[in-house]
């Protein structure tokens, strides 16, 4: 099996191709707050490589991580922040 030089892999994950085809970066799924410890440590696996991977700077790739909470892990997770003074939401301005 003849395998590809790193350095050619990371140069062509950098422009976006692969041998001439367009690469695109698979976006990690929701989160749902499923108490299950490898479907957690996955989750959080995917979403380290994924903002590795866009070069999300760390206040941004908060705000990008919680977009991808959803259900009751979401609400949990804004009481957290409200508690904490940190809700920067856009709705709750307005309420």
């Amino acid at each position: 099996m003849n395998r590809p030089d790193f350095g050619e892999l990371v140069a062509a994950l950098k422009m976006g191709t692969s041998k001439g085809k367009r690469f695109q970066l698979a976006k990690p799924r929701n989160f749902d707050g499923v108490r299950d410890r490898k479907v957690v440590d996955a989750w959080l696996v995917e979403m380290d490589d994924y903002l590795h991977a866009t070069k999300v700077g760390r206040h941004s790739a908060l705000e990008l991580t919680q977009s991808y909470l959803k259900g009751y892990v979401a609400t949990w997770w804004r009481t957290v922040r409200q508690k904490e003074g940190k809700n920067h939401g856009y709705i709750s301005e307005f309420f």
